[in-house]
């Protein structure tokens, strides 16, 4: 497992906010898998990561200071001291907005479609296939809304 993969989704993101922030004031390699530096949080935090074993890096924030956990200021250093890690982070993130995007513009399109049909389909009915229409829309949302009253579907299942 990865060293960011040990970081819970919160430290992750704002780790990387930090990082991005250009929170990290100083950094040094101690080894060829240690890193020290000092990350600026509420105050100056002292932090040491070791990628080889992510467990025994140290930081020295009330959240981890003492405890085995990726801490955000852990995650920040980590991002720092590898740009490659950040850039291909950063890279997902805006592969991840395009596709929202994308995916909005579809839902926009599909529901103007649906909308369209819909509005064609009331304006071909006479005004007596309307009413029994609104009748039978009124009546069926009438029946789910008692029947939620009186049933719990996940829980009333037999199996």
């Amino acid at each position: 497992m990865s060293f960011l993969d040990l970081a819970s989704y919160n430290s992750f993101y704002r780790g990387l906010g930090y990082c991005q922030a250009g929170c990290v004031i100083s950094y040094e390699k101690v080894s060829n898998t240690t890193y020290r530096g000092i990350v600026k949080g509420s105050k100056n935090y002292e932090v040491e990561i070791d990628i080889s074993h992510p467990r025994k890096s140290k930081c020295n924030c009330p959240f981890a200071d003492g405890k085995q956990i990726i801490c955000k200021h852990k995650v920040a250093l980590y991002l720092t001291i590898f740009p490659e890690e950040l850039r291909r982070i950063e890279e997902e993130q805006r592969q991840y907005e395009l596709e929202m995007e994308e995916r909005e513009k579809k839902f926009e399109q599909d529901m103007n479609e649906r909308k369209l049909k819909i509005e064609k389909y009331v304006e071909s009915l006479s005004k007596k296939e309307l009413q029994k229409e609104l009748i039978n829309r009124m009546i069926n949302d009438e029946y789910d809304d008692v029947r939620s009253r009186y049933f719990d579907d996940e829980e009333d299942e037999w199996y």
